[in-house]
């Protein structure tokens, strides 16, 4: 009975511990809900170099929506005075993923290389380049 007692005690703990603990390292922002209702999750906002190195990001989605499994295409765009446009059309950090991407890192000396605003791009679609829709991550900025 004893343990019995302990065991019912120890449950909430356990529980409330798991709302704690955080496997996931990538979680400082997210960007606007996008097509498929997918989003981009960055680690920081603000990246100083000489310091940073990476920009570590995932993307998720509900795992039913645009039919379950999609491939997807990762972009950088940076922000002018006249807009937004695309640096680089393809980080070669491509995939295919019906909830979570793994966590990707991009180089930030390669692939953003000077000091602005940046956001990721993730372009999604089925395979043969059909787009099902596109998601863009929260503005990241760069500091050199």
């Amino acid at each position: 009975m004893k343990q019995l007692k302990k065991l019912f005690l120890s449950i909430p703990f356990l529980v409330m511990g798991l709302f704690f603990i955080s496997t996931n390292e990538v979680s400082a922002g997210t960007g606007p809900e996008g097509d498929c209702g997918a989003k981009v999750w960055t680690d920081y906002t603000n990246y100083y170099m000489p310091g940073a190195k990476t920009v570590d990001f995932y993307v998720s989605k509900p795992s039913s929506s645009c039919d379950g499994s999609v491939y997807y295409d990762v972009r950088i765009e940076k922000k002018y005075s006249f807009g937004w446009q695309f640096t680089t059309l393809n980080v070669p950090l491509n995939g295919e993923f019906a909830f979570r991407t793994p966590t990707k890192q991009i180089d930030i000396d390669k692939y953003f290389g000077s000091s602005g605003t940046y956001r990721i791009n993730i372009l999604m679609h089925n395979g043969q380049q059909i787009a099902d829709g596109e998601v863009e991550s929260h503005d990241i900025y760069i500091h050199y």
